[in-house]
């Protein structure tokens, strides 16, 4: 019997989905099944899907035309299983070969968290060249916490309760950008016990292409997500806010994106609190001084600093 039913959408996947697979046949943990859903894919996704339900028959998928990963990820989910815990895979991330094991010896802890996620890796290129990685609180995760600079990260870091997902009704298929926060307001909101691995679990492959025009666009779909966080008063909010806008500063500085995105970005997060924007020293003044003067860098020195 499966522990685990690991949901992966796929959409032109076929650059890296091969190296995700290949990190899912590596868990040294090895009762878990896959689902593959092959969001309408138009390349060479589909072969690479069916090669490996052939090789392995913990692979499985199905097809639907193109309606995006959350709904992709709720049809998976609410297919019958009797697998006890739910585990998200990107197409284009990696896990390393523990994530499953260290994952469910945690599901078992004392503590018995609903939800469980670990160490992010940020890499481009070279997983294992990387220097930047996530730094998730100890204890339980809380509201104001995941708001501002979400430790979570990516899906791919989140592995939950089937239940619980199931009872939460899953992602919200209406949302372009921060559905994954926004989920996570919502089950923190009803007392879901989220719980930290201090291990390196993912590594997050960061993508260039196409960022400029979706980092407003992410900023909006933060707002609509933390609406769900009724208990947060204005000050919290514009807390979180600030630490979010700096992050997203930070990820314009180390893509493609326009040097002038990063500046607005930053001044945007620097009014809404000087004092959280500034309070790390590396994350907060060395952001704000890369803006202000990122129009003026050569675009490779802006990503050596804030990328790899």
């Amino acid at each position: 019997m499966s522990i685990f039913t690991i949901i992966i959408p796929c959409f032109n996947a076929e650059r890296h989905l091969a190296d995700a697979l290949n990190s899912l046949l590596a868990q040294s943990f090895t009762e878990w099944q896959a689902i593959l859903v092959d969001d309408g894919s138009t390349d060479g996704t589909t072969a690479i899907i069916a090669t490996y339900c052939a090789i392995d028959t913990r692979f499985s998928t199905f097809r639907q035309e193109n309606l995006g990963p959350s709904i992709a990820r709720n049809r998976a989910a609410q297919l019958p299983s009797k697998s006890e815990y739910i585990a998200f895979l990107d197409a284009d991330d990696l896990w390393t070969p523990e994530k499953l094991s260290l994952t469910l010896r945690t599901f078992n802890s004392p503590s018995q968290p609903d939800v469980v996620y670990g160490i992010v890796n940020f890499f481009t290129r070279n997983p294992r060249s990387t220097k930047t990685k996530s730094t998730p609180p100890k204890g339980r995760l809380g509201l104001a916490e995941v708001i501002g600079e979400n430790p979570v990260c990516t899906l791919s870091n989140l592995s939950i309760r089937r239940a619980l997902f199931l009872e939460n009704g899953g992602f919200n298929v209406t949302m372009r950008h921060s559905e994954d926060l926004e989920f996570l307001i919502r089950i923190i909101v009803a007392g879901a016990h989220i719980k930290s691995i201090n291990t390196l679990l993912v590594h997050y492959r960061t993508r260039a292409e196409g960022l400029s025009a979706n980092l407003w666009e992410m900023h909006l779909g933060w707002r609509r997500a933390i609406a769900s966080a009724a208990a947060l008063s204005k000050a919290e909010i514009n807390y979180a806010e600030a630490i979010h806008l700096r992050y997203l500063a930070r990820r314009a500085l180390r893509t493609k994106a326009a040097p002038l995105i990063a500046t607005k970005l930053a001044l945007h997060g620097f009014r809404k609190s000087p004092r959280v924007f500034l309070m790390s020293p590396y994350r907060g003044w060395a952001t704000l001084l890369a803006c202000l003067i990122a129009p003026f860098l050569p675009a490779q020195i802006r990503h050596m600093a804030f990328s790899e």
